[in-house]
């Protein structure tokens, strides 16, 4: 019986930055900071990005909820 080792794969820059700002969000910032693919510098800059990116999203959100609240009481 042959037996192989799991090999971890690593993602990329480039898959890891789809996942932060397109899928995941802020749940994918342990993915980012667990990739060799990035630098010190470049993990704190993205952090920073994905939380103000997430920010700005939920009060888009907030605002949304509201004016269509306003519209639907009389």
């Amino acid at each position: 019986m042959n037996r192989r080792k799991k090999q971890r794969e690593i993602p990329t820059r480039m898959q890891v930055l789809v996942s932060l700002f397109l899928w995941r969000g802020p749940f994918g910032l342990g993915s980012l900071w667990k990739s060799d693919a990035f630098q010190r510098r470049e993990k704190l800059i993205l952090t920073l990005a994905v939380c103000a990116y997430s920010v700005l999203l939920l009060v888009i959100l907030y605002a949304a909820g509201r004016l269509l609240y306003a519209r639907m009481v009389f």
